[in-house]
């Protein structure tokens, strides 16, 4: 299956790609995964985890809440001093540096963290009765990778398998990477290689999860947009509904027939999107989540790539290598490659979701640079003793999933960081001092936080 697609793909105009995370982008190519002991990695457990068994003095304040950080003012100057946490028993503490706070807390919720502490634009800090230290464009700029799905019902069926062979299957098992007209046009402005904006997915599992998921999402769609409020705490009745549902909307005799046919899915993402969102306050609670508008659609180009993706997937779906597999009409109907634009941006619109790769809320640049919330190692800019280190640093997202991109700036401020405190005589690029607080040698004992979420 995987080889077919990879043959629709040549055969309607691309190129093999052996490592787009090379030379080239566009072309298609096996997926690349960030993977350990047949699971996705994580970051803690890769990173964090290892350093409690060579370090005793690292502490990790599992399941803890970041209030704010604590910044003091004098003559001018704002510094970073620790920070306000919450922990798991309901107790605040206050834990202080010797040296800086940084904040990886996600591209939603570090900039939550420097409004709530004083740092963002003035005006929108006022509205929540919050002092300004910093007047920065905080939680701005926000970008991310909206995606449009499709789900495709397999001619086979899918064979009883136990779950341990696939639960750790992301099933994203090939990838094709294509250019839109309007990235070549802003590739020949720019007059430089922006790689490829258009990103299809090809998504197969030699089992049933993809119907489970794919049925009851649509049995839920049908299910909540038609019962009253006061039913749908019924559990009976929703049982029964989806039931049915799953019979009638994936045209099978019974929910078991359903749960074990085939799926396949096509997944257009567009990783050079044009639209601009925000990260605002709800309020001055820390415990309120922030409001997240990530305005996907408002600049118009980015419509008009997905509608010239869509064409391309459709060109794929529809060759004699794919069809062989599964019926190219889909589960929810999809329109034809030659449909008008309209029906097509009408699909588009109404099934678009986000990838999660939600980043640039804080952003490196140049001191001076008015888009700029950190300087190019990621210091809060007019802030001492502030760093991030997040998607949210990137001023421009990149042009794919954003995990391995992260993993990176977190190596590179960690060297940044061991350079600046590297021994008594070093400068600190933070421009302290380094007389008012010499850099101890042995007595640092560095706070990692573990995310709950």
């Amino acid at each position: 299956e995987v080889e077919d697609f990879m043959r629709a793909c040549e055969a309607t105009g691309a190129e093999r790609n052996p490592d787009y995370n090379a030379a080239k982008l566009p072309g298609a190519g096996l997926t690349q995964f960030n993977t350990a002991r047949g699971g996705r990695e994580d970051c803690f457990s890769a990173f964090i985890e290892p350093l409690l068994r060579w370090y005793p003095k690292l502490r990790v304040a599992s399941e803890s809440f970041c209030h704010k950080v604590l910044l003091e003012e004098a003559e001018g100057q704002v510094r970073a001093t620790g920070v306000l946490l919450e922990l798991r028993t309901g107790q605040l503490i206050t834990v202080k540096c010797r040296h800086e706070v940084i904040l990886s807390a996600g591209a939603v919720l570090t900039p939550q963290l420097l409004m709530l502490s004083g740092i963002g634009e003035k005006e929108h800090l006022k509205e929540h009765g919050i002092r300004c230290l910093r007047d920065l464009p905080v939680g701005q700029n926000m970008q991310d990778h909206p995606f449009v799905p499709s789900a495709l019902l397999g001619h086979q069926r899918t064979p009883e398998a136990p779950g341990a062979q696939y639960r750790n299957s992301s099933s994203m098992n090939a990838q094709l990477f294509w250019q839109s007209d309007l990235d070549k046009q802003r590739e020949k402005k720019l007059q430089r290689s922006l790689g490829a904006d258009i990103q299809i997915i090809f998504l197969n599992r030699p089992d049933s999860s993809m119907g489970v998921k794919a049925g009851l999402f649509l049995a839920g769609q049908k299910l909540f947009g038609s019962l009253t409020p006061d039913y749908r705490s019924d559990y009976k009745l929703a049982a029964s509904a989806v039931a049915t549902l799953m019979r009638s909307l994936l045209k099978f005799q019974s929910v078991r027939e359903a749960f074990t046919a085939r799926f396949f899915s096509l997944t257009i993402v567009n990783n050079h999107n044009q639209s601009r969102g925000t990260v605002r306050l709800r309020s001055a609670n820390p415990h309120d989540p922030p409001l997240i508008d990530p305005k996907h659609f408002s600049d118009p180009e980015d419509l008009e790539a997905f509608v010239q993706g869509y064409r391309r997937m459709m060109a794929v779906l529809k060759h004699d290598s794919m069809t062989k597999h599964m019926d190219p009409t889909g589960v929810v109907p999809l329109p034809s490659a030659d449909a008008p634009q309209e029906e097509i941006e009408t699909y588009i619109l109404k099934n678009s979701q986000t990838t999660w790769h939600y980043s640039c809320t804080t952003p490196m640049g140049q001191l001076g640079d008015p888009k700029a919330v950190c300087d190019p190692e990621g210091r809060v800019q007019g802030v001492r003793n502030l760093r991030v280190c997040d998607a949210g640093l990137m001023p421009v997202i990149v042009s794919g999933n954003t995990n391995a991109a992260c993993v990176m700036m977190g190596d590179k401020v960690g060297a940044m960081m061991a350079r600046d405190y590297a021994g008594d005589t070093a400068q600190l690029s933070s421009g302290r001092d380094t007389a008012a607080a010499p850099v101890p040698a042995a007595g640092v004992v560095p706070v990692a936080l573990k995310s709950s979420l």
